[in-house]
């Protein structure tokens, strides 16, 4: 993308496509060969609202980018006509590794409120019926949510400022 004026978003799904080419995929030297997400430099501010937003009280953290990245794609695809708070787990990506869950659960203390919300929403079952990673992946599931509710917020925002009523 460039920094060149272009039209206005008037949809959702477009002010989303907008926002996801502000994002670009990195590669880190350790561990040697992981990817992350970032925004890119010239970013507008209101896309530095959206990661904020996002990321809440939390610093910088490449789960909360991953997230942002799935949310913003996710809403860039949506049909014309489906509420984009329909169905939410179910849009995003549902398949993930354990060592995955395990490395969202490792990479911040904040992360076991997310678990506890999980662990609160479906209610203790019986001990011989309890598996973690079933709470781990709730939890990964809820922040995902979250995310996604943020970013579809801050879109809705600045499609309002923009003075486009289409969301």
């Amino acid at each position: 993308m460039t920094n060149k004026a272009k039209k206005s978003a008037t949809t959702l799904q477009e002010i989303a496509g907008e926002a996801r080419d502000w994002f670009e995929q990195r590669t880190r030297v350790q561990p040697v060969g992981t990817t992350f997400w970032t925004c890119k430099n010239s970013r507008p501010v209101w896309i530095m609202e959206l990661c904020h937003a996002a990321h809440d009280k939390m610093l910088p953290d490449d789960w909360k980018y991953q997230f942002i990245v799935d949310s913003l794609d996710v809403l860039s695809e949506l049909e014309a006509g489906n509420d984009p708070e329909d169905d939410i787990n179910e849009r995003l990506p549902q398949e993930h590794e354990y060592a995955e869950l395990v490395s969202w659960l490792g990479s911040s203390t904040e992360r076991w409120g997310y678990v506890e919300e999980a662990v609160a929403h479906i209610g203790l079952p019986p001990p011989t019926d309890f598996h973690l990673d079933n709470l781990i992946t709730d939890g990964f599931w809820r922040e995902q949510e979250e995310v996604y509710l943020s970013v579809l917020g801050s879109l809705r925002k600045q499609l309002e400022e923009e003075g486009t009523t289409n969301a």
